[in-house]
């Protein structure tokens, strides 16, 4: 008598097992497709272009604090009667920023390039792979 028991209960707790194993896959689907936290460990979408425009605005912004630093260097050089040198701070603080943000503008974009193109490839793949 035990044993038709057992049996039954090996029976329903390998379908309840299975149950939770679909469960769990549809948990990781659902969330993969949203973005959650599953997506995180995935790799299905970089999050390192969000963090590259993102170095871009802080180093604009430290550019021009240092430029303001300059123009500031430069005013107290011209109140001390030196003028050639707050003429060099200006002008070259002005082109050190200048050469900075387009080389700061450049690298994000090849950064930015790079990515894009990783994701296109992604694309391309999940269309062959559905033909």
């Amino acid at each position: 008598m035990e044993q038709p028991e057992n049996s039954v209960e090996s029976t329903s707790a390998a379908g309840a097992a299975d149950q939770a194993r679909a469960q769990a896959g549809q948990m990781f689907n659902e969330l993969k497709g949203k973005g959650g936290l599953m997506s995180f460990f995935s790799f299905d979408h970089f999050i390192f272009p969000k963090i590259a425009r993102a170095l871009f605005i802080v180093l604009c912004a430290i550019l021009t604090l240092g430029l303001v630093v300059v123009v500031i260097g430069a005013l107290v050089a011209l109140v001390q009667g030196q003028i050639l040198g707050a003429l060099g701070m200006l002008v070259g603080g002005v082109l050190y920023v200048c050469f900075f943000l387009i080389f700061a503008r450049v690298w994000t974009e090849l950064v930015l390039v790079g990515f894009n193109m990783a994701e296109t490839l992604q694309e391309i793949r999940d269309l062959l792979k559905q033909k």
